[in-house]
């Protein structure tokens, strides 16, 4: 392993690279920025010169580069690619986010090849969890109003539109709800049938099939 200093425009990140891109507006860009501005690169950079790919580093080369760097210091390995993707999640593991898709694909492929994951600094609690998020993602949310129209417990206001559309609809079919049940109504809400026991006879009933008398159908 060599120590090297090398200008950025000669190093090229690693595609397969599974650590989420932080920008300017994450706290830990600032945080790496701030430390940057304060004491300047304290940790070495890694690169595989096999492939030309940085191993670990990624985050810090596009800060660097954003204070207006153009070289850093790197770590200089040589190795195959398949060690090269190993060494990138051991190094990346502490902290920071994921790309959750990129190190799925990673980590199957290594599965594949009898590489041991769980000396990549992982659990295979973590692991399984990694991939049964992505598996079952969770289930959409439905808001009260989607579901119901209407969210339970909200206060109508009878001039929104919706509420109007059904009006006009209630209106073209013949309901003048502002007329009541008019005249003769019976209390309880509205008749139903109802079965006059005495005669066998099917009757008018009120809104709890209780019968009122005089009505059996002829």
């Amino acid at each position: 392993m060599k120590l090297e200093t090398i200008p950025f425009a000669k190093v090229k990140s690693a595609a397969y690279n599974p650590r989420a891109d932080l920008t300017p507006q994450d706290a830990e860009w600032q945080q790496i920025e701030d430390s940057y501005k304060r004491y300047g690169q304290v940790r070495n950079f890694v690169l595989n010169e096999r492939t030309g790919n940085v191993v670990s580093g990624h985050q810090g080369i596009k800060i660097m580069q954003n204070l207006g760097h153009n070289e850093g210091n790197f770590h200089v390995i040589d190795v195959s690619e398949d060690d090269e993707k190993r060494l990138n999640i051991i190094l990346n593991t502490p902290g920071g986010k994921w790309d959750a898709p990129k190190l799925e694909s990673i980590l199957r492929e290594m599965q594949a090849n009898n590489v041991d994951i769980e000396t990549l600094g992982f659990s295979r609690q973590e692991i399984d969890d990694i991939i049964q998020d992505l598996q079952f993602p969770a289930p959409p949310t439905i808001s009260l109003a989607d579901k119901f129209l209407v969210a339970p417990f909200s206060v109508l206001s009878a001039r929104e539109g919706w509420w109007q559309d059904r009006k006009r609809q209630w209106i073209a079919i013949g309901i003048q709800s502002e007329l009541g049940r008019g005249e003769g109504s019976e209390p309880g809400g509205s008749k139903m049938p109802a079965v006059n026991k005495k005669t066998g006879k099917l009757a008018r009933g009120d809104s709890h099939c209780r019968l009122i008398e005089g009505t059996d159908a002829q």
